[in-house]
């Protein structure tokens, strides 16, 4: 699983917050659920009805949308 802690120092929390807002409705959600809110991967997928390996593969889009969009 991809994620944003080794690029935190690079980019402030708000600009994160603002890169999320562009992602599609589902990744963003998910994003939003597992990085800023702490749910667990397991936690969203019981939440949204939804395999842990969806949710994955939802942090994982939006994790490369977010790079791509700040040009990592």
């Amino acid at each position: 699983q991809e994620n944003l802690q080794a690029y935190e120092s690079k980019l402030s929390l708000s600009t994160i917050h603002l890169l999320t807002e562009q992602l599609t409705p589902t990744p963003k959600r998910i994003f939003k659920l597992h990085r800023f809110q702490g749910f667990s991967i397991r936690e969203i997928a019981a939440l949204l009805t939804i395999s842990e390996n969806t949710v994955k593969s939802h942090i994982q889009e939006g994790t490369k949308k977010i790079r791509s969009l700040f040009h990592l």
